[in-house]
């Protein structure tokens, strides 16, 4: 796990509890090391990537040993497992992340009648029952059907025979992307990136992450 932390980008995020960066913690005893040393030095807010490997393995470690800090994350998507998956306490979790664009209104509106009015959206609820999902089950299915969409996109771009390097290929061509989140991914700079970024927070009642901030647009720079 390899993480750069500058003093100004802390300052500047304001973050000003302790931050302990950590290099090359891989095996089960580095990280219960790492979760040990976290606890002992009280650290009351950890930032975590989501393209370390360890990631799950940190998670797990925190919970088995009852320390369930504020627990920040940069996603690219939703990180519900952290909740669902490994019982992280969910009014802990929070997340900086480019796909999330359904609201936590207060009240008990369902995470289905809070999608955004996009045509991907309602192309993916459509594919199912949506009176039947509940909250936690709807982040899974949006990321399904994006990745499912995002493959045929692929294709038709390319005309040539379904393979891994036609994926390439014609996903190469793809200028944009419209996801199910209700949000277009910008890929016309030789990388896909969302064009907002929301601030999501775990909802003890669904068990999930809602956007609770946001969108706020990203530089192009």
């Amino acid at each position: 796990m390899r993480t750069i932390l500058t003093r100004e980008l802390l300052l500047k995020a304001r973050i000003l509890e302790p931050i302990v960066v950590t290099e090359g913690v891989d095996t089960e005893a580095e990280i219960n090391s790492l979760v040990r040393r976290l606890k002992s030095e009280k650290v009351d807010h950890v930032l975590l990537f989501d393209d370390a490997s360890s990631l799950t393995g940190i998670v797990q470690a925190m919970v088995a040993q009852n320390y369930t800090p504020r627990l920040g994350t940069v996603a690219s998507v939703q990180p519900d497992w952290m909740i669902s998956s490994l019982d992280y306490p969910a009014e802990q979790v929070f997340a900086v992340s480019w796909l999330g664009a359904y609201s936590v209104n207060g009240d008990a509106t369902s995470t289905v009648a809070s999608l955004p009015d996009a045509a991907a959206t309602k192309a993916c609820i459509s594919a199912e029952d949506a009176s039947a999902l509940e909250d936690p089950q709807v982040p899974v299915l949006l990321e399904a059907c994006d990745m499912m969409s995002l493959i045929e996109n692929a294709f038709n771009a390319d005309t040539s025979q379904p393979s891994t390097d036609s994926f390439y290929k014609g996903l190469a061509k793809l200028a944009r992307f419209e996801s199910a989140y209700g949000v277009t991914l910008d890929f016309s700079y030789g990388r896909a990136g969302g064009t907002q970024i929301w601030d999501l927070k775990g909802d003890p009642a669904c068990g999930c992450l809602k956007a609770v901030g946001g969108p706020y647009p990203v530089s192009d720079q």
